[in-house]
């Protein structure tokens, strides 16, 4: 059932109805596509809003339209961010490119999805205003379309006048609805400006050095990796044992006896066209859980739990980030695909 799919499981095969399938435009350009969007409804009527991206469509679309019962596996779920959700259900599944869809007969799922809301629970504020809603209502009147904000954040605004289709008195009309359009530049946009925005599946077509940028959530932590690592206390640089309580620092070159622990964790993370493992160091973790490996290092050994990973670190998933990753000649010489 829908109900039960999550973001902490990888592997998932469901069935249902393909109740709504729309394409979704670019902001900036009306005539290319962003995506493929659709609803899918289960034997218990319980929805979940599906995707696909641009470049995947023409591997899918052939095989989708409205009505059709299907069944799907091998996609991601996440958790819907989205401002405006298209049904209430927290996750969202993302087509991969090797996802499989097939259809199937004798489900029994309506072929609409319809959940009608009354004008009263909607004007007294009763509903979810980010999540669309079903309405019957009478169509009174369009206002004209108006820009609205600055060029930065510019919109379109379109008022509708719907009146109660239980009522034969003008008095019962409301403007329920404005429909709006917008083109706002956001942080992840700029920061993808200054990299080579790539998607998860593509970092392996990457054959030459770059910097490129990858929005993606967090699924779970690589415990074989470990997550943190010794360091030469005065130039920070990596350090590995040499016996009678001394380190090699492989930076200054030098045998020294004062190590410190630093971040260094390897996340599982997912986009909308696969899985991929990035590893995140001591300068980023560090900010993030407002500590330090030191500080959490010790705090395990008085517990006497020292060889466990410390509860703080799960505050990093199921979280989306825009990494910034570096590729180097290095990687490219020793295979850094494996």
């Amino acid at each position: 059932m829908f109900s039960e799919i999550n973001a902490d499981k990888e592997t998932w095969r469901i069935r249902g109805r393909l109740i709504r399938v729309w394409k979704v435009p670019q902001l900036n350009n009306t005539t290319e596509t962003r995506c493929l969007d659709m609803i899918i409804m289960d034997e218990k009527q319980s929805k979940i809003h599906a995707t696909i991206k641009s470049s995947l469509i023409s591997n899918f679309s052939p095989r989708l339209r409205e009505g059709l019962l299907v069944i799907i596996s091998n996609f991601g779920v996440d958790l819907n961010n989205d401002k405006q959700r298209v049904c209430s259900h927290k996750f969202k599944i993302s087509f991969f490119r090797s996802t499989s869809i097939r259809e199937c007969e004798n489900i029994p799922i309506p072929l609409y999805g319809f959940d009608f809301v009354n004008f009263e629970d909607i004007l007294s504020n009763k509903v979810n205003p980010n999540i669309f809603l079903d309405i019957i209502g009478l169509l009174k009147g369009v206002s004209p379309i108006v820009n609205v904000g600055d060029q930065v954040n510019k919109k379109k605004i379109l008022k509708i006048d719907l009146q109660d289709a239980s009522f034969d008195n003008d008095d019962t009309s409301h403007t329920l609805s404005e429909i709006s359009t917008g083109n706002s530049v956001t942080i992840d946009e700029e920061f993808c400006r200054l990299s080579i925005r790539k998607f998860v599946d593509e970092l392996q077509e990457i054959n030459e050095p770059c910097y490129c940028a990858v929005l993606a959530t967090t699924v779970k932590i690589e415990t074989e990796s470990g997550w943190f690592y010794l360091c030469c206390k005065a130039c920070i640089g990596k350090v590995t044992g040499v016996g009678n309580g001394l380190w090699k620092c492989e930076v200054c070159r030098q045998d020294v006896k004062f190590v410190v622990p630093r971040f260094r964790v390897t996340l599982r993370v997912m986009d909308d066209t696969g899985i991929a493992s990035f590893v995140m160091f001591d300068k980023e973790v560090s900010k993030l859980l407002n500590t330090s490996a030191s500080t959490l290092k010790e705090s395990l050994i008085k517990d006497d739990d020292a060889d466990t990973f410390p509860e703080e670190l799960d505050d990093l998933l199921k979280k989306q980030f825009l990494f910034r990753i570096r590729i180097t000649d290095f990687n490219l010489k020793n295979n850094w695909r494996k």
